[in-house]
Order: structure tokens, then sequence, then C-alpha cells
């Protein structure tokens, strides 16, 4: 999606590189190639930066909807994490292994989001999915905290609560507006 056209033989499932007016879905042999590139090399910088933000437009149509997206499949690998961690700090009293997951899941985390924006996979169930392993991770950490430090269980109260109101508010306006928006920097701050 960056003005350099794509190029794929008919093994591939992306014969809307065509329709889409984004690369080439080309018959296997090198001479389709050797053809394919001498007429890209043809073309202006507007036709490549067309071919680009044709190539972006596609992407973003296909994953927008997805379920099974890499960074999707990492907020579930999150997800399965979370009672690993929970047995490894309150179960096995363990809480070297219990921060080294903890530390991965947060790896994973930040690895999601980086694959989400720079493949432009990028998709409404991600940008709602995402959020949810992140607080139910943190909301883990403060019981597993809970059970050594009672203080704790002030802040794992007011945790609940605020994203409680704050996941009912979001269903408000994804109702009311059909969009589900990702996360923003406050948003971030305050985890």
């Amino acid at each position: 999606a960056s003005g350099t056209p794509v190029i794929t033989t008919h093994g591939a499932p992306w014969e809307e590189l065509n329709t889409h007016k984004c690369g080439a879905w080309i018959p296997i042999g090198a001479n389709y190639l050797a053809d394919t590139i001498k007429a890209f090399l043809q073309y202006d910088e507007c036709q490549l930066e067309e071919m680009g933000h044709n190539g972006r437009k596609l992407v973003e149509e296909k994953y927008k909807h997805k379920i099974i997206t890499i960074p999707n499949l990492l907020s579930f690998f999150r997800l399965l994490l979370i009672p690993v961690i929970v047995w490894l700090y309150v179960g096995k009293r363990d809480p070297l292994w219990a921060c080294i997951l903890l530390v991965l899941s947060g790896v994973t985390d930040i690895i999601d989001g980086i694959i989400a924006r720079k493949c432009q996979m990028v998709s409404d169930f991600g940008k709602a999915f995402d959020p949810v392993a992140d607080k139910l991770t943190q909301i883990a950490m403060l019981f597993c905290l809970v059970t050594r430090f009672k203080w704790m269980l002030l802040p794992l109260c007011v945790m609940v609560v605020k994203e409680l109101t704050a996941g009912i508010l979001g269903l408000v306006v994804i109702r009311k507006t059909g969009n589900v928006d990702g996360a923003v920097w406050h948003g971030k701050a305050t985890t």
C-alpha cells in the first residue's frame, strides 16, 4: 500500500488484486512475471500512488470484519494465559513464573497492535476484543495481589466499577453510532 504494486500468481487466493487495481494476479511463469514487472515500471508516480491507495482500501475492507487475524489470535493467547498466571501466583505460589508470563502477555499485547497497524489487520472485532483481554488480565493480576495484600481489594473494586461503566457506555455508543472505535492514548494511559 506504499505505491508498490503487488504481484502474485494464480496459486495464491488474491485474484482481487486485478479487480481492485492494486496489483496483478498472474499465471505462474517467469515470462508472465517479467512482462508484468516491465508493465509496472512504465507506470508514473500518480498511477503507483493510486495503486497503493487501492491496495490499502482492499486490505481494510478485507480485514475490517475479520475475526481470525494474527492480532486477534495473539489477544486470544493472552486470554489463555490469564488462568495459568493466576494458578502460578495463587496455587503454586510461584510469583516469578507468574511475572514471566505476565511480561509475555504484555509483549504480545504490544506486538498485536504493531501487526494490526503495520499489516492493516485492524478489525472491528479486534478493537473490542483486545481491550477486553487487557482488562481481564489487569483484573486477574489485582485479584492475585488481593490474595497476598488485602488492601489491594480497594483498587480491584475501583477498577471493576470503572471498566463495567466504560464497557456499558462503549456498547451504548456502538449501538447508537454503529462504529467501533479503537483505543486512544488517554485510555492506554489510565491502564
